[in-house]
């Protein structure tokens, strides 16, 4: 551990929580480090920029500033332009679809092209209902799970036995 490690490590709370606030506020890590009361070495801001408590403060900050400030501001533009006609009818089209992204508004998606050679239950033979509900079975007894029935009655001091039961999933 060098010198400046040891200083880093040796710093307060309130030196660290003083830096990371001089930092999140815009200020150059060394003048940081000077409103912190730790001089204004840059390689020793760099030293504390790595400590996990300043990357989440910094990082909450970040946060902060991007949620109260800038998010708002940002939408702001997108719905001004969105309102203003002079803007160009494919540009505001785009906006209208960032600004419903933004809104959560999620589209709902068209649905599986069903089968154009497939025929109505009415116009199917016999043979092809028992093909389909034959299909079907086979498809609920894949899903099927072994589940043990434990409530066999015990008050009457027989020993449980264990009974299997096709459940679908």
């Amino acid at each position: 551990m060098n010198d400046l490690e040891t200083i880093a490590n040796a710093t307060t709370a309130a030196q660290r929580r003083s830096f990371t606030e001089a930092m999140a506020s815009g200020v150059r890590p060394e003048h940081a480090l000077k409103v912190a009361g730790l001089g204004q070495n840059p390689k020793l801001a760099l030293i504390l920029m790595q400590f996990p408590e300043i990357q989440e403060g910094l990082r909450l900050a970040a946060e902060a500033t991007l949620y109260a400030d800038a998010l708002p501001a940002a939408v702001n533009v997108l719905v001004k332009a969105l309102r203003t006609r002079r803007t160009d009818i494919k540009l505001r089209a785009d906006i209208a679809l960032k600004v419903i992204a933004i809104a959560g508004f999620v589209p709902p998606k068209a649905g599986e092209a069903s089968d154009p050679d497939a025929k109505p239950l009415a116009q199917r033979s016999r043979d092809e209902l028992l093909d389909l509900a034959h299909a079907a079975k086979r498809e609920l007894s894949e899903r099927a799970t072994k589940v043990v029935d434990s409530t066999v009655t015990r008050q009457s001091g027989a020993q449980p036995s264990a009974k299997h039961l096709d459940l679908l999933r």
